[in-house]
């Protein structure tokens, strides 16, 4: 529903679930959108099942300025919760970085 609420279409998630590269580009662009910037990043992926071998996350690095999105994709073995976010949003910091260095 959050997603939703954001701006994310119901279309999306009911075609490609909440889980998806999909449903991360179009977070990515309504962060960028909502806060008027020239990038914005979207991220979803399902962290919860330590039971499963990893975890796969989806994330989207929108450019405004040109309409395009970078979109890659995580797998994260099963561990502390905090410690898989640290792991996704360091490697997420990295494409942006690179990303802004290139432009």
């Amino acid at each position: 529903d959050y997603k939703i609420k954001f701006g994310v279409s119901k279309k999306t998630i009911d075609k490609y679930t909440v889980y998806s590269s999909n449903t991360a580009s179009e977070m990515a662009k309504c962060v960028s959108e909502f806060a008027k910037s020239s990038y914005g990043i979207g991220i979803t992926g399902e962290l919860a099942n330590l039971k499963k071998e990893e975890n796969k996350v989806y994330y989207s690095i929108y450019n405004s300025n040109n309409n395009d999105s970078f979109e890659g994709v995580i797998f994260v073995a099963p561990d502390d919760r905090e410690k898989m976010k640290e792991i996704i949003s360091k490697t997420v910091l990295e494409d942006l970085w690179n990303i802004l260095i290139k432009n």
